[in-house]
């Protein structure tokens, strides 16, 4: 299979001779091998993995497509899926489980058993990740459907980093396992200007805190 760069359209230059041969071909190619690209926003509750379901693609096609080094995803950020025309499935809407509050429940605890963070299900229930839960209030608990597609929440942190003398953005991304177009995609200020970084300025990463990072 084989599709076109999604910033089309895109003029293909053929002999004449070989015109009506292509649009025969064209012509018989099966809507369901057309392919389409999406440009994805999203969503709380998020994951590679429902997302790849949703468009009829994978996991590891859209960490291609979108260079990342990982499956962390970002709430508002974009991503570009190749999807098959018609091929949509919305069965794999991002999906919440209904949890009612019990005696000794936390959102630590919470955070352990569903396989979130304590901020995503803050933020999911409108309250501060400090607040008591009241026993008997429903909240709301987005999971993912496969665990092993996706990474653990709760190890991956937001860290401000203080760009030094000598870095670059392929230094910073080795140091701390992320790809360029992660850092690129996390630091609007830097999107405008990838080349441009300088000793002083702040970006945002998301590291996973279990792995250890050295100096490239």
């Amino acid at each position: 299979d084989w599709q076109s760069p999604p910033n089309g359209p895109h003029q293909i230059i053929i002999p004449t001779k070989h015109s009506m041969y292509l649009n025969e071909l064209i012509n018989e190619l099966p809507k369901n091998k057309n392919v389409q690209w999406v440009h994805y926003k999203i969503k709380n509750g998020d994951c590679l993995s429902t997302i790849a379901k949703r468009y009829s693609t994978t996991v590891s096609l859209i960490k291609k497509v979108n260079k990342l080094s990982s499956n962390i995803i970002i709430v508002d950020h974009e991503l570009l899926i190749p999807k098959t025309i018609n091929q949509v499935n919305n069965d794999h809407e991002p999906h919440y489980t209904e949890y009612k509050i019990k005696k000794g429940d936390s959102l630590w605890g919470l955070s352990k058993k569903f396989n979130v963070s304590i901020d995503k299900i803050a933020m999911w229930n409108n309250v501060d990740n400090k607040d008591y839960l009241k026993i008997g209030k429903t909240i709301k608990l987005y999971t993912c459907e496969n665990q092993h597609d996706i990474s653990r929440p709760e190890t991956i942190q937001k860290v401000a980093y203080h760009v030094r003398n000598g870095d670059s953005l392929v230094r910073i991304a080795n140091r701390f396992n992320v790809s360029v177009s992660e850092l690129v995609t996390w630091n609007r200020k830097v999107k405008k200007q990838p080349e441009l970084i300088y000793p002083g300025q702040y970006l945002v990463i998301y590291v996973d805190i279990t792995q250890q990072y050295f100096d490239a």
